[in-house]
């Protein structure tokens, strides 16, 4: 088996591209254009980095992606249960995040679930501000499947028992945010 090894370059100036070990995001260091590795070529992202709500020695910057997916519904049957009222069913254009740093699925649902429900509002930065952040690990077309995801766990936390669903799921486009959040030891808890 041969191994083919590509350099990359940035889509907006030209200039090669160096990746940090296992991050997916090349920041161009010419013209500080923010690239997605996709298997062989890169592709454009637009991050967006949330400010903290006060500054933090713990601070920490975890990825996200937010898909943004037009949702059809066009049958439902569940059985028993009921709709809650604190929680409406996602449809028309709605956005999901999806957290793409190297943490277990255990640990990132109830943050992608929360995060998807209520979109977290927070001033934007211009940079990390010498924090550290964690490495994206998971690319944007990963994240669109696990959005859909999340789309069916929503559906199914507000039936008694979802039996039959058919929809459509068209996503509209991705953007990467960075959301600051306390490391207290194992412990990870947003700061928006």
């Amino acid at each position: 088996m041969a191994l083919l090894v590509k350099n990359l370059f940035c889509r907006g100036c030209g200039s090669p591209l160096k990746a940090k070990e296992a991050d997916l995001i090349l920041f161009c260091p010419a013209c500080k254009k923010t690239m997605e590795f996709l298997d062989t070529d890169v592709g454009d992202v637009v991050p967006h980095i949330f400010a903290p709500k006060s500054e933090n020695k713990d601070l920490v910057y975890l990825p996200f992606w937010r898909i943004d997916a037009d949702i059809n519904v066009t049958h439902c049957d569940t059985v028993g249960g009921f709709l809650r009222i604190t929680k409406k069913p996602m449809r028309g254009l709605c956005n999901f995040y999806v957290c793409a740093a190297d943490l277990m699925p255990r640990r990132t649902a109830g943050w992608n679930l929360e995060f998807s429900r209520s979109m977290p509002k927070a001033p934007e930065i211009s940079d990390f501000r010498r924090a550290p952040h964690y490495p994206v690990v998971k690319n944007s077309k990963t994240a669109e499947k696990d959005a859909e995801f999340l789309f069916l766990k929503h559906e199914i936390d507000l039936s008694g028992t979802l039996q039959d669903i058919e929809y459509s799921f068209a996503v509209r486009g991705h953007e990467l945010y960075y959301i600051p959040f306390i490391r207290r030891g194992d412990d990870l808890s947003p700061a928006v």
